[in-house]
């Protein structure tokens, strides 16, 4: 009996017979922690490149090096981070992640008011602290199934990224305002504080130790054999709706990361938005991932869940193609700007939640910390790549064209993913019939 097969039967097993109850207290904890750490980061998110810019007078290649410190991990990381987290509890990993990221980041107010902060331990310090989120994120996802049955998996996931949303929209107001009162690096103890409550509050959550899976390490003397990373990649690439999903969001994230790279060049240059309405449109924007995410479970039941996938990419991308077009009047251009991205805002969570939500229920739990880190390195490693690009041909060819030609990118790669047998798929109990 294959891993997959296995995993189907213990499901099928122990169907829960608690089928009409509520998620469950570990998982309030789970979200309660959650939201706790994603509000004091959105302070960090502002805080730490203006500690850099104004208290350090750091230099524009400073900076830049600085925000390369924030996404390398990602990249490097995920498959090591991945194949660990199968060989610890994810829930203890979540916890000691966040107590590293309390203490790292409460050094930065303690540097500064001891008058010893520079900017080289200021990248030190973000490098280790985005280390330890690529851990806590991966341990988050391998948490959650623990904390709730199968059959509130994309409830209990639409719930963490409705908190999320929250806290991103709300999160850059406060911070500014901290930063104001406090000043740069001091607003940082915040996070500093909201972490270290946050790994408070996940002594609630209880999960198992899993040892190693059956024939992990074996059949090669590399690292990356030693560690599993090639079994979780395995069973990704041998699903055929984990596949897609991953190649298509992986593509559609590289081209979705051109887009960010020049979204407020574009707003301020091209169209010649004030920040006040720049302002506005991001925070419409950010109202709208909000409003979707308690609807996905919803709009699931009523499309399917491939056709959920489908169309949480393709209007993603017209979202992107209708901004890119904004043009007119002052009017007609915050019309079709705000519009285009609310659009792209409202159908993320479509697609994040039931591709999150269909790996935790079908993978089996010895592999699902490596399985969640090959599709996170497949799907937003080309974020990066993607702003990189974005700047190089935007110098090139101009920003409206990069963006027309991005978005249409966006289109063709849900348009891909309609094509194949994915919009067939209704249900999780449909995917796992694939392999």
């Amino acid at each position: 009996m294959s891993l997959l097969q296995q995993n189907v039967a213990l499901i099928d097993e122990t169907k829960p017979e608690k089928r009409n109850r509520g998620l469950s207290r570990q998982f309030w904890a789970l979200w309660a922690a959650d939201g706790v750490s994603a509000v004091g980061s959105q302070v960090t998110l502002v805080a730490l490149p203006l500690t850099a810019v104004t208290y350090l007078n750091a230099s524009p290649g400073a900076v830049g090096l600085l925000r390369a410190a924030g996404f390398a991990p990602v990249i490097v990381l995920a498959l090591v981070a991945g194949a660990l987290l199968d060989r610890r509890s994810s829930a203890t990993v979540l916890r000691w992640s966040s107590w590293g990221q309390a203490a790292l980041i409460g050094v930065v107010p303690l540097a500064a008011a001891l008058h010893v902060l520079t900017i080289w331990p200021l990248v030190v310090i973000a490098l280790l602290v985005s280390s330890l989120a690529v851990f806590a994120a991966l341990a988050s996802q391998s948490t959650l199934p623990e904390t709730v049955d199968v059959d509130q998996l994309t409830t209990a996931n639409a719930r963490l990224t409705f908190l999320r949303g929250l806290a991103e929209t709300a999160g850059p107001a406060m911070a500014g305002f901290l930063v104001v009162a406090l000043t740069a690096p001091t607003a940082m103890s915040v996070d500093a504080v909201s972490f270290a409550a946050a790994a408070l509050i996940l002594l609630g959550v209880r999960t198992a130790r899993r040892p190693p899976a059956t024939g992990t390490g074996t059949g090669t003397g590399t690292a990356a054999g030693s560690l599993g990373i090639a079994e979780g990649a395995r069973f990704l690439l041998r699903h055929p709706m984990l596949r897609r999903g991953a190649i298509a969001g992986g593509t559609l994230n590289l081209f979705s990361g051109v887009g960010a790279a020049l979204q407020v060049i574009f707003l301020a240059r091209e169209l010649r938005l004030s920040a006040a309405f720049i302002g506005l449109l991001f925070a419409v924007q950010g109202l709208a991932g909000i409003a979707t995410s308690l609807l996905v479970g919803r709009l699931t039941r009523w499309t399917g869940l491939g056709w959920a996938l489908v169309l949480g990419l393709v209007a993603e991308g017209a979202g992107a193609l209708l901004f890119s077009l904004a043009a007119g009047p002052h009017w007609l251009i915050l019309v079709t700007a705000g519009t285009g991205m609310a659009v792209g805002a409202m159908v993320v969570p479509l697609y994040n939640v039931n591709h999150i939500s269909l790996r935790q229920a079908i993978v089996p739990r010895e592999l699902l910390g490596r399985v969640n880190a090959c599709a996170r390195t497949i799907v937003m490693g080309t974020l990066p790549v993607g702003s990189l690009l974005g700047g190089l041909l935007a110098a090139t060819l101009g920003t409206r064209p990069v963006l027309v030609a991005a978005a249409v990118c966006m289109l063709a790669a849900g348009g891909w993913l309609a094509t194949t047998g994915v919009p067939a798929v209704r249900t999780v109990a449909d995917a796992r019939r694939l392999v």
